[in-house]
C-alpha cells in the first residue's frame, strides 16, 4: 500500500500543515539539527521525546480549539518519528558523512513534506545530492547510496580524473552499505566506456535489480520498487524482511507495505527485542 492510498481528511491535511509550520520554527530546527547519527535505540528515543515536549509546547500557545490541538498533537508525533527514522536510515548508509545533512538551507536541513504529512524522500535526496557546498565526491556518494542514477552519472562526469581516483581507491573504506552501492556504479563506469549498446543509466539500474544489495538497502529498494510492476513488489518486500541482519528501519518500511497477513508472518519469525525497536 502506498503512502497516498489512504487520502485524508481536509480536517487531518490541514493539521499536518500547522505542524509542518511548528517543525520549520527556528527553536525546533535547531534542536532537530543538534541530533546526530547515528545513534543507538536510546538516544533515538531521547530526540524523539524531546522534540514532542518542545512541539507540545508551541502547539499550546496556538489560538485553537482544545479538540483542534489534540489532532495537530497527533499528526505531529508520527512526523516526529519519521524525522528520526530517516536520520538513522541515511546514517546507516552513509555513517562517515553525518555532518554534511544540516548544512544546506543556510545551515539548516531542510526537511520536505507531502500534504500527507508524509516525509517527501525523493525532494530531500535531490536537495542533499546538489548541495554544491559539499564535496563532488560526497555528493557522488550520496547519489550512489540513495540511487539516484542519473545524478550519480552527472556528478561522475562532472569529476576530474584525480577525484574519480580517489572514489575507486577508497570505496572499500567507506562503510559497508555505502562501499557496496558505490561499487555498482563504478563497476560499470568503469568497465563500460566507450560501449554503445545500452544507455549507461539502464546498465546501472539493471545491476541494482541483479544486486542483493537492495535488500539492505532502504533507498535502493524504494527505487526498485518504482521502476518494478507492482505485482512484484511483495516478493522484494518479503525477501528484503526476511535478510539476515536487517536494519529495524528497513523492517518498519517494508512491513508497512505488506498485508496483515505477512505482517504476523514476519512478526513471529521475529525476537521479542526486535519486535519493541519496531514501536
Amino acid at each position: 500500500m502506498s503512502e497516498e492510498d489512504d487520502l485524508p481528511t481536509l480536517l487531518l491535511m490541514s493539521s499536518a500543515q500547522v505542524a509542518i509550520s511548528i517543525l520549520n520554527n527556528s527553536e525546533i530546527r535547531d534542536l532537530i539539527k543538534s541530533y546526530v547519527i547515528p545513534d543507538p535505540s536510546s538516544k533515538k528515543f531521547h530526540f524523539r521525546s524531546t522534540v514532542e515536549t518542545k512541539t507540545e509546547e508551541k502547539i499550546s500557545k496556538l489560538t485553537l480549539p482544545p479538540a483542534l490541538q489534540k489532532i495537530v498533537k497527533g499528526s505531529m508525533r508520527p512526523m516526529i518519528s519519521q524525522m528520526s527514522a530517516w536520520k538513522q536510515s541515511y546514517g546507516s548508509v552513509l555513517a562517515d558523512c553525518a555532518g554534511y545533512f544540516t548544512e544546506s538551507d543556510g545551515g539548516y536541513f531542510q526537511f520536505f513534506w507531502k500534504f500527507n504529512g508524509q516525509i517527501d524522500h525523493q525532494k530531500i535526496a535531490k536537495a542533499l545530492v546538489e548541495n554544491k557546498n559539499v564535496d563532488i565526491r560526497e555528493r557522488f556518494l550520496l547519489a550512489c547510496c540513495l540511487c539516484l542514477i542519473d545524478d550519480g552519472l552527472r556528478l561522475w562526469s562532472s569529476m576530474t580524473p584525480g577525484q574519480k581516483g580517489y572514489i575507486l581507491l577508497e570505496v572499500f573504506r567507506f562503510p559497508k552499505l555505502c562501499s557496496l552501492a558505490v561499487g555498482i556504479f563504478t563497476r560499470e563506469l568503469e568497465s563500460s566506456r566507450g560501449r554503445k549498446d545500452r544507455p549507461m543509466s539502464r546498465r546501472i539500474s539493471d545491476m541494482v535489480l541483479l544486486s542483493s544489495v537492495k535488500f539492505h538497502n532502504i533507498f535502493m529498494l524504494r527505487y526498485v520498487l518504482e521502476v518494478q510492476p507492482q505485482e512484484s513488489h511483495r516478493r522484494f518486500l518479503l525477501k528484503a524482511a526476511r535478510s539476515v541482519g536487517i536494519h529495524t528501519d528497513m523492517m518498519r518500511f517494508c512491513l508497512s507495505r505488506l498485508s496483515r497477513h505477512d505482517q504476523r508472518t514476519i512478526f513471529k519469525r521475529l525476537s521479542a527485542r526486535r519486535r519493541l525497536r519496531l514501536r
